[in-house]
C-alpha cells in the first residue's frame, strides 16, 4: 500500500511529531504550533504508533528522533518511506550532527536538526523541508562535502563511517555501557 501526501490539497501542513520524551516532544510541538500555517495531526511515542499515523492521516511532513523504542529512527524512515515514498522527514536528535546527518540523509531523510537548536532553527529546518530542500546545519553540510571529497582519495579515512547501520548502533550502545 502507497501512502500519497495531501501537501497541495491544503494550506496548513499537518506534521507528525515522533519522541519517546513527553517534554522534548512536547517542546518541538510548541514551536510548530507556533506558526499558523502549521498543524501537528498526531503525537507519537514509538516507530509503530508513527507509521500507523503515516498510513492513516497521510501528513505532510514527519518530526522525528532518532532514538526510539524497539526501533531505530533510521529505520522508521526506511519503513515510512516504503509506504510513503515522497514523504519528507526530519530528525531532531540529542546525538551528535556529525555522526548521524549524513546517516539520515542517507537512509532517505530530509534533514538533521540536534536538539540543542534554538526553536526557530527548527522551524526553518521544517518549512525548508516542505519546499523540497533538505536541511542539516551549515558545518554538518561542510563535513558532508569534505567526506565526498576525501572519501574519494582516501577511503580508509572514514572508518565510522563505513559501519552499517546497525553496526553503528551497537557501537554507540557499546559506548554507553550497554552489552547483549
Amino acid at each position: 500500500m502507497t501512502v500519497v501526501s495531501k501537501t497541495e490539497e491544503r494550506q496548513t501542513k499537518e506534521i507528525i511529531v515522533v519522541d519517546d520524551h513527553p517534554t522534548s516532544r512536547d517542546g518541538i510541538v510548541k514551536w510548530i504550533l507556533s506558526e499558523p500555517d502549521l498543524k501537528v495531526c498526531y503525537q507519537a511515542e514509538t516507530a509503530e504508533q508513527a507509521l500507523d499515523a503515516v498510513i492513516r492521516m497521510k501528513p505532510d511532513l514527519v518530526v522525528t528522533d532518532i532514538t526510539l523504542p524497539g526501533k531505530s529512527g533510521l529505520e522508521l524512515i526506511r519503513d515510512i518511506l516504503a509506504v510513503a515514498p515522497a514523504l519528507p522527514i526530519l530528525v531532531i536528535s540529542i546525538h551528535d550532527e556529525r555522526l548521524y546527518a549524513e546517516r539520515v540523509l542517507r537512509a532517505g531523510g530530509r534533514g538533521y536538526v540536534t536538539k540543542q537548536a534554538r526553536g526557530d532553527t527548527i522551524v526553518e529546518a521544517i518549512r525548508r523541508i516542505l519546499s523540497g530542500h533538505v536541511y542539516v546545519s551549515q558545518e554538518a553540510s561542510q563535513q558532508i562535502l569534505e567526506t565526498l571529497v576525501t572519501t574519494k582519495k582516501s577511503p580508509e579515512a572514514t572508518s565510522v563511517r563505513q559501519l552499517s547501520d546497525r553496526e553503528f548502533e551497537v557501537f554507540q550502545l557499546t559506548g554507553q555501557g550497554l552489552s547483549s
